[in-house]
């Protein structure tokens, strides 16, 4: 049940950035409903109940031919219209955002719904219309005023298509989406909730620890069947091998690597050979695809924001505004991650045991992958980098761990001397350096209790003061 449920996962995040899933399965409703509709007016007319005390006049055959075909062939012409509108809002979106954002247009809800229901409408017309018997004198009435019902509703959803698609394009919109769904990988951060954290009271026998595992090879490695992107990674399926065969692994792959077959997946510690079950079993938790996705990979959700920011940047597009907005954004994640506690890279079930070793995205990390791009494109440019500077100054604002605080003020100040060699003009160095040391007196007056704003940014953390650094 396990491996179904991780095969499960990832083929309904396939479906779900389709556009022929919910369309399906609205298709399907509208056959069924004709033919209910159908047996409904054909068990009306044999009690001669049809029309009676209703507001809608009664068809004949040719009318509601006439009626249905109408508009079958017209709900036909305007799907052919709405795929094309698509199709060019998706190019649009690839050469002006970034061929990585198609996915977020995939994804949208509104835009599936409106194909689904052009493509419904469609069939429920035309099998009301085969079922219209001139020679029997059946006219399904209720199933023809359906029709009508239906055409009426199809121009307000062509209306609102079209609302949605001018509002999708906007990148207010876009950036607001790919916002939201780094948000979303972050609060599901792997492996931050894969098994118990570290016992607290516990004593935690030394024999046992993550040094110990270091200090010896493992017994094997699980490798990749095959090439691809790490798309998902099952860690309850990863927890029950790891108890029902009393072993510890370490997890060799984030999330987003790309792996080529051989890579090691795993390094597993356990008395006897791996069983060929149990490494099928283990290798099965890693779900390989040919691309990446934001199930849990939180560096392609940054990526696709600074991509779209790189892009704002470029000498054909010049617009330093997108590119601040980006940033914004990206500042609106580190924060979030910021203001929560790091997650154990060792992973203990529920007899506090030692079971799974893994490296956890953090904030350092994070930060790297969101501005460094960035401040390679847009360090000449004053406006984007003085907001980089603030954006940073601002996340170390929301740190709840002092050596995260150092890094920040660290990577602000190597930033802003690095802007400072890349502005042509001295007005604008000047005013960056102005605008970081109002951003420092700031942050200064935000967290008047933190003796440790007083200290140089310059100086950095050293590796083994991290854990005595951290805040209650």
């Amino acid at each position: 049940m396990l491996f179904l449920r991780s095969r499960l996962i990832d083929l309904w995040d396939r479906m779900r950035s389709s556009y022929w899933f919910v369309p399906s399965i609205m298709f399907a409703g509208a056959v069924a409903a004709a033919l209910l509709m159908v047996s409904l007016d054909l068990h009306l007319s044999r009690t001669d109940a049809t029309g009676r005390g209703l507001w809608f006049p009664k068809f004949g055959a040719d009318a509601s031919r006439s009626i249905l075909s109408t508009i079958a062939s017209g709900m036909l012409t305007v799907t052919g219209v709405v795929f094309s509108l698509t199709i060019v809002a998706l190019q649009l979106a690839s050469s002006q955002f970034g061929p990585r954002l198609l996915r977020t247009f995939m994804t949208s809800r509104g835009t599936q719904v409106v194909l689904g229901t052009f493509l419904s409408s469609f069939i429920f017309c035309l099998l009301v219309i085969g079922s219209v018997r001139s020679d029997l004198g059946f006219v399904p009435q209720l199933s023809t005023a359906a029709g009508i019902m239906l055409g009426v509703l199809n121009i307000a959803v062509l209306i609102y298509f079209i609302h949605h698609l001018a509002t999708s394009i906007r990148i207010e919109s876009l950036l607001a989406t790919v916002s939201g769904e780094l948000r979303e990988v972050i609060d599901k951060l792997f492996p931050s909730q894969m098994g118990e954290e570290p016992p607290q009271r516990a004593k935690v026998d030394p024999s046992v620890s993550r040094a110990s595992f270091d200090a010896i090879p493992p017994a094997g490695h699980v490798c990749a069947a095959g090439a691809g992107y790490v798309r998902h990674i099952d860690s309850d399926m990863l927890m029950s091998a790891a108890q029902e065969h009393d072993l510890v692994m370490r997890i060799e792959q984030q999330p987003g690597a790309f792996v080529v077959e051989g890579t090691p997946l795993l390094s597993v510690w356990i008395e006897e050979e791996i069983p060929d079950d149990l490494e099928g079993r283990l290798r099965a938790s890693f779900v390989l695809g040919q691309n990446r996705t934001t199930m849990q990979d939180v560096n392609f959700a940054i990526s696709q924001l600074v991509e779209v920011a790189l892009r704002a940047l470029s000498p054909g597009i010049n617009d330093p505004f997108t590119a601040i907005e980006c940033t914004n954004r990206l500042g609106e994640a580190l924060c979030t991650v910021a203001r929560r506690p790091r997650p154990s890279s060792d992973r203990y079930d529920t007899e506090e045991r030692l079971r799974i070793i893994v490296e956890p995205m953090h904030l350092k990390a994070m930060t790297h992958t969101a501005f460094d791009p960035i401040a390679r494109a847009g360090g000449s440019n004053g406006d984007v980098a003085t907001r980089m500077l603030e954006t940073i100054l601002i996340v170390a604002t929301c740190c709840r761990h002092r050596d995260d605080r150092r890094f920040l003020l660290q990577f602000a100040r190597e930033l802003e001397e690095q802007v400072q060699g890349q502005l042509p003009l001295e007005r604008d160095r000047r005013a960056v350096a102005e605008r970081f040391q109002t951003a420092l007196e700031t942050m200064r007056r935000g967290c008047p209790s933190e003796s440790l704003l007083d200290e140089s940014p310059l100086q950095a953390p050293q590796e083994g003061t991290v854990a005595a650094g951290e805040g209650a």
